[in-house]
């Protein structure tokens, strides 16, 4: 008979996991599937990770051997690797992406958009149609996450998510920008809305869509909107161009005036708080869309009961003042009366109509006379 040897393999002992190659740090993670699998099992990927050996379990003999990929039992952190598998080896169904943590599943990206969702407690194929929205695990920004692409993430909103799920803030330098919003179905325009007939504002400014824009027109409601400096609701004008504006008053100083013409325009009276003290009684005029007071001329451009100093019939002192009629103007040593009578207006009409005459027919008669 022969007597049968029976070798024992070595026994090594390994302990799982370590953070580093000198094997000092444990963490709590482990293989994926060490052993046989009796269903669906998760992992969540805890970095390559080294293991402590014990070669024939003598731990005077220990070393660290690695590095290799360890997993987690429970998601840690939004964007961490995840993987699922099934079958007796975990060979069936696997699938790799990354942890959303806001739905608690593991998504496949295309750029920075889900395109798959899966997870154990889903169908047999362990698989999901994805929602095609940003998503944050994919490395979009946190203001797109879960929100389509081409679109704003909210209304009102100062961000406006562009194709690659990043945010495009609306600020002073994209006023009037527009993008297109696949979910409205329209542009959405970069505002100034501070001002507005509705209040629908982000801060001072927000991407606003075009259905909205009419309501931060500049129609002096409010009066704001007129002297903002911006263009609110995106039309080739702005603040006193508009015709909405016409007659509104600044705020902050009631005679900056926006006009379309003069009649937009009050008389500047001191005593109604025109701050043009040389102006007073003067017509106001619509120049470059703003009300503006000037030296008088003519006696028409004064108000009611006001006369030029400079009208052809008054005493010209240059002064372009208006005063009050009847008021006595000393010139040269001579004192005029700002609004002569008409009798004596008429009687200088009159008079140069007779001198004009007289010295045409003295022309006529000087040619006959000396150039026979």
């Amino acid at each position: 008979m022969f007597d049968f040897l029976i070798v024992t393999p070595p026994v090594t002992v390994i302990e799982y996991s370590y953070l580093d190659s000198s094997c000092k740090t444990r963490i709590d993670a482990k293989d994926f599937c060490p052993g046989i699998n009796t269903g669906c099992v998760m992992g969540y990927y805890a970095g390559n990770l080294y293991s402590k050996a014990y070669p024939l379990a003598i731990p005077i003999l220990q070393f660290c051997e690695g590095p290799e990929a360890k997993w987690y039992n429970s998601p840690s952190y939004n964007g961490q690797i995840c993987k699922r598998r099934d079958g007796w080896f975990c060979e069936a169904n696997v699938k790799e992406g990354v942890y959303d943590a806001s739905q608690n599943i593991c998504v496949i990206c295309d750029g920075k958009i889900q395109r798959e969702a899966f997870k154990c407690e889903y169908d047999s194929n362990g698989n999901n149609v994805g929602d095609n929205r940003c998503e944050s695990a994919c490395g979009a920004s946190e203001i797109c996450d879960e929100k389509l692409p081409m679109s704003l993430p909210f209304l009102p909103s100062r961000y406006f998510c562009n194709v690659s799920c990043e945010p495009i803030e609306c600020n002073e330098q994209r006023e009037c920008n527009k993008e297109y919003d696949a979910n409205l179905k329209e542009h959405v325009y970069c505002i100034y809305c501070r001002y507005g007939s509705i209040q629908m504002c982000y801060g001072d400014w927000s991407w606003m869509p075009t259905t909205y824009l009419k309501y931060f027109r500049e129609d002096k409601n409010p009066v704001g909107e007129c002297f903002d400096g911006h263009n609110n609701d995106c039309n080739e004008k702005r603040d006193c161009e508009e015709p909405g504006c016409a007659g509104a008053r600044n705020p902050n100083n009631p005679w900056d005036i926006c006009c379309q013409t003069d009649d937009d325009c009050p008389v500047c009276f001191v005593k109604d708080g025109c701050p043009y003290i040389d102006r007073d009684g003067v017509k106001g005029k619509c120049e470059g869309n703003k009300c503006v007071w000037k030296k008088c001329e003519l006696n028409s451009e004064c108000a009611k009961g006001y006369c030029c100093t400079d009208d052809p019939n008054g005493p010209k002192t240059w002064e372009g003042k208006c005063v009050p009629k009847g008021t006595i103007i000393n010139k040269d040593g001579k004192s005029f009366i700002c609004d002569p009578p008409d009798e004596i207006v008429q009687n200088n009409k009159s008079n140069n109509i007779i001198f004009s005459l007289f010295n045409y027919i003295s022309n006529l008669l000087n040619q006959f006379f000396f150039h026979k």
